[in-house]
């Protein structure tokens, strides 16, 4: 049996998001936590420029979910998790930093 560990990104409060959108983060976060809880899985909040800091380190870059794409793509190359966007091998040498 493998045993699972959930790591959320820890919701912040942005100001431009307004009241309503940052009350449906945090209550969007409290109903996955309730039903981790209830399930019995394990889980941690991580802060976003924590984990940011430790997988993006030696990635040259400012946009952090095109890091974070070529971070998936140099641990798991042959998967095409990313929907609309390019395979790993297509995006070519160019894109790799």
């Amino acid at each position: 049996m493998h045993q699972i560990m959930v790591v959320f990104e820890q919701a912040q409060i942005t100001p431009k998001f307004g009241f309503r959108n940052n009350y449906m983060n945090a209550r969007n976060n409290e109903f996955s936590r309730v039903l981790l809880t209830m399930a019995r899985i394990p889980f941690s909040w991580v802060n976003p420029q924590a984990w940011q800091r430790a997988i993006f380190n030696g990635i040259r870059g400012d946009d952090t979910k095109e890091m974070a794409d070529l971070v998936r793509c140099q641990r798991f190359p042959d998967p095409d998790l990313s929907g609309a966007r390019k395979n790993c091998a297509a995006r070519g040498s160019s894109r790799e930093r």
